[in-house]
C-alpha cells in the first residue's frame, strides 16, 4: 500500500516590545507534501489547538499556489483550528506546494 506523507510546520512571530502581553502575534502553519512521499493526497484534515499564549485568534489567510485551498476549508473556534467537511486534497506534484495558514492573534498574559 502506497500512502501520501505529509509535512506540517508551525512558527510563531511576536511583534511589539518584544512580548509583552497584548503585543500581536501571528501563528502560521505551512503543510506540503514530504520530499520521499510517494502519491498525491486526497481529503486531508487538520486539526490543531493554537497555543493558548494566543488570545483572540483570527483565520485572516490561506495561501494556496495551486489556488484550490481556501479559507472556507477551515474552521477556527476559540483556539482550534480544524478542515471543514471531507477536507482538501494536496497533490504530490508539484511538491513544492505549500498549503500557508496565517492566524494572527495578541499575546495573552
Amino acid at each position: 500500500m502506497i500512502e501520501p506523507r505529509l509535512q506540517t510546520t508551525k512558527a510563531v512571530s511576536v511583534a511589539g516590545v518584544g512580548g509583552n502581553v497584548g503585543d500581536p502575534v501571528t501563528y502560521t502553519i505551512v503543510v506540503r507534501q514530504s520530499s520521499n512521499s510517494n502519491t498525491d493526497a486526497f481529503n486531508v484534515t487538520l486539526r490543531d489547538v493554537i497555543p493558548s499564549s494566543i488570545a483572540s485568534p483570527v483565520l485572516t489567510g490561506v495561501g494556496d499556489t495551486g489556488g484550490v485551498v481556501t479559507a472556507a476549508n477551515f474552521s477556527l473556534v476559540g483556539n482550534t483550528l480544524t478542515t471543514t467537511g471531507t477536507g482538501f486534497d494536496l497533490p504530490k506534484e508539484p511538491s513544492t506546494r505549500p498549503i500557508t495558514l496565517t492566524v494572527p492573534g495578541t499575546l495573552a498574559g
